[in-house]
């Protein structure tokens, strides 16, 4: 039974290979910032107040014009399909059955087109990375006012990639090196192994504007490696509007 986050990290531990669920659940170096960043969170406390009337209580919010049923939204994740293909619009779904925003990732493995569909009367934002090749940014930009997109996540904090030891120690990379460790992983994870099979690696769907030009696993693996442009500053943000 699947009651809390805990439980579900525990599913998620046995459905995945390791080298996927080390990737989602890691972080950088010795993980100072992942174990802050759960501190101030179990920091939080809910203070009642007693003797009110609560029959009619309402989390709603209204955020840029729009009303949310809860102050959250899904934030942007890179590589869902690695975990289940299609995992970026199934996101987009769970987000507007909980009635609150969805944020795809530069780095999803779903077009933006599509995933906008998934969800079409939800709010949806985009966010975005500028690379190097600032095309990448425009067409992006272009694309998602066209589907409907109504905000931009401009992420500016990783101008270098963090230095993520579990994904080293794994030896996780795109394209995937075949191992012996590996094929092993894979063999224990056949439920995984199959989805992916039939569905195909994921892909960088985003990256090229031509939905049927999609990027080989060594190609979307130069582009990454080369792929943040370390020169953007505020006095970029007028190219960007």
């Amino acid at each position: 039974m699947l009651l809390n986050i805990d439980d579900y990290r525990r599913a998620a531990r046995r459905t995945l290979p390791g080298f996927v669920f080390d990737y989602v659940d890691g972080a950088a170096d010795d993980k100072h910032c992942l174990a802050r960043n759960r501190r101030d969170l179990d920091a939080i406390t809910l203070v009642p107040r007693v003797l009110r009337d609560t029959r009619a209580t309402d989390t709603a919010v209204e955020v840029f014009g729009t009303r949310w049923r809860f102050p959250f939204a899904i934030a942007p994740t890179g590589l869902n399909g690695l975990v289940r293909p299609g995992g970026d619009a199934a996101l987009a779904r769970a987000a507007a059955a909980m009635g609150v925003p969805f944020t795809q990732s530069t780095a999803s493995n779903q077009r933006l087109e599509a995933v906008r569909q998934a969800a079409p009367d939800n709010p949806h934002w985009l966010q975005l990375y500028v690379m190097q090749d600032r095309s990448i940014a425009e067409q992006l930009v272009r694309r998602a006012r066209q589907c409907g997109v109504q905000a931009l996540v401009l992420t500016v904090d990783v101008p270098v990639s963090g230095n993520r030891e579990r994904d080293a120690r794994n030896g996780f990379s795109l394209p995937l090196r075949p191992t012996a460790k590996l094929a092993w992983d894979l063999a224990s994870h056949p439920g995984w192994s199959l989805r992916m099979a039939r569905a195909g690696a994921p892909q960088f769907a985003n990256l090229v504007e031509d939905p049927d030009a999609a990027l080989s696993a060594q190609a979307q693996a130069a582009l990454l490696s080369r792929a943040m442009d370390r020169s953007l500053v505020w006095d970029s943000l007028p190219w960007l509007r």
